[in-house]
């Protein structure tokens, strides 16, 4: 018993150094793009804010029927009113 309880200790022990040995991966730096210019920022915001940008989940009149209408505590618009 005793001696699997030390070699326990031992196996631990070098597995411990294993990850301190491995080699890590180094950072890849990312080029820079042309960015788009134009663009409406008060648009853009109220897209982000208030828009349906995100597609998934599950379909918000199945969901509305499941917990009923919320309290809503931000003062938002349109589908994201509550």
């Amino acid at each position: 018993m005793k001696k699997m309880f030390a070699s326990g200790i031992i196996l631990t022990a070098c597995l411990s150094f294993t990850f301190l040995l491995a080699k890590k991966d180094e950072p890849v730096p990312i080029p820079p793009s042309t960015q788009r210019t134009g663009g409406d920022a008060a648009k853009g915001y109220h897209y982000l804010i208030n828009g349906d940008y995100v597609k998934s989940g599950v379909p918000e009149n199945i969901f509305r029927m499941g917990i009923g209408k919320p309290t809503i505590y931000l003062q938002r618009d349109s589908v994201n009113e509550g």
